[in-house]
């Protein structure tokens, strides 16, 4: 009589211990999506954080592609006698303004050049890029396959002449990244003069190739004209020989002064000497760059 009292008992344990064991199953499963899904969460959180710091890390080089293409399809107004590559480009050196008071690392221009080139001139306002340039000459770059010498120290008598921005001893810079771009697209600036004799107005074109890698283009092609003018006088700069050299953009225009801190006998001209010097501690601290070659 009392056997089938009993019987449920046991059967309602079994069916709990089944709900509580399937229960125990399904947190167990539970907790292993949930880990799972957090090691997914993880791993696509690493994903995009190293896809974020490639597409960082290679903007530089697809701006670098672009604008290589616009100046590529631009092409190059330089003169086709300046089209040519060099056999090599002088080692980068660097010099302190303390060596710079005595030593002149630059060419210092002279006759046959007209008098408004002579010397050694400072390239105003141009933050850590340019510092100083010669129109002098001749100095050891050697052109590859034929065309036109650079810094050949007289003006040609179809009134050009040519500075390779990475030339030896005509061009220096008060950054060694800045020396480094423009050593990769060897920039040659040709200079075609009013008169010969005694130039007064100049027109600026560039010539790049990336040292002979790529045909020639454009690295300026989005400005509208490069041009200097000789100036009658300068307020500030009495004893020097002035150029006003302007960039004409497409929405605004660029100026500076060509300043001539050396005359054609090495001497110093004053107060752009002392100018020059302040503003080049103040912008780039002590250093200088240049390219010269093994003597």
């Amino acid at each position: 009589a009392w056997l089938p009292l009993c019987l449920p008992a046991p059967c309602s344990f079994s069916r709990r211990m089944q709900s509580l064991e399937s229960s125990d199953e399904g947190s167990e499963d539970d907790s292993s999506e949930e880990q799972e899904l957090s090691k997914l969460r993880c791993k696509r959180g690493i994903m995009i954080a190293v896809a974020g710091v490639c597409g960082i890390l290679l903007l530089p080089f697809l701006f670098i592609g672009v604008y290589l293409i616009c100046g590529l399809i631009a092409g190059s107004p330089g003169d086709a006698d300046y089209k040519h590559s060099f056999e090599a480009m002088a080692p980068m050196r660097s010099m302190t303004l303390e060596q710079l008071e005595t030593e002149m690392p630059m060419i210092v221009g002279t006759a046959p050049l007209p008098t408004q080139l002579r010397g050694v001139f400072w390239l105003g306002d141009q933050g850590k890029s340019s510092a100083l340039c010669s129109f002098g000459g001749p100095n050891k770059d050697k052109v590859e396959s034929g065309g036109k010498e650079c810094s050949s120290g007289k003006i040609g008598s179809d009134r050009k002449y040519c500075i390779r921005v990475s030339g030896d001893r005509v061009w220096s810079l008060r950054s060694n990244i800045l020396s480094f771009v423009y050593a990769v697209n060897d920039i040659r600036y040709v200079f075609t003069f009013d008169s010969a004799e005694n130039p007064k107005y100049a027109t600026i074109q560039n010539f790049c190739d990336m040292r002979g890698w790529l045909p020639g283009y454009d690295v300026f092609f989005f400005a509208k004209l490069f041009d200097m003018v000789l100036m009658e006088s300068h307020d500030t700069f009495k004893n020097s020989v002035v150029w006003k050299r302007t960039s004409v953009m497409p929405f605004f225009n660029s100026t500076y002064e060509l300043v001539q801190v050396m005359d054609e006998y090495g001497v110093k001209i004053e107060p752009a000497w002392s100018a020059f010097m302040k503003y080049q501690r103040n912008i780039a601290g002590n250093s200088l760059y240049y390219r010269m070659y093994d003597e």
